[in-house]
């Protein structure tokens, strides 16, 4: 059985902006770890889907504010750009097992 360490207080904003030499700015933070289990989901990421929607629609019945796990889901599956997941369309993603995550 696999494991993913989290804090439920991480809303993505754990991390330090850092400026690069050509002004843009980007999150640094240290992702969850993750392990995986039997009961993790897979989703085939649609044309016009976002991470927030695919959070919504794998963790509605299990969170009242399950939207805002979405970086769960980046991170699991490495996802560099949450904004914009159309490279993705077409392929599977992980969906981990909320429940378990939020149990640990």
């Amino acid at each position: 059985m696999g494991t993913l360490k989290l804090n439920v207080d991480n809303l993505y904003a754990d991390g330090t902006l850092v400026t690069l030499p050509n002004g843009s700015v980007v999150l640094n933070r240290e992702k969850i770890k993750y392990e995986p289990s039997s009961t993790d989901e897979r989703h085939t990421v649609l044309q016009g889907e976002t991470l927030t929607g695919i959070t919504y629609k794998k963790y509605n019945t299990v969170s009242e504010d399950c939207s805002k796990y979405w970086w769960i889901i980046a991170d699991v599956n490495n996802i560099q750009n949450p904004l914009d997941i159309s490279e993705y369309v077409g392929q599977e993603i992980i969906i981990p097992d909320f429940l378990k995550t939020m149990l640990l």
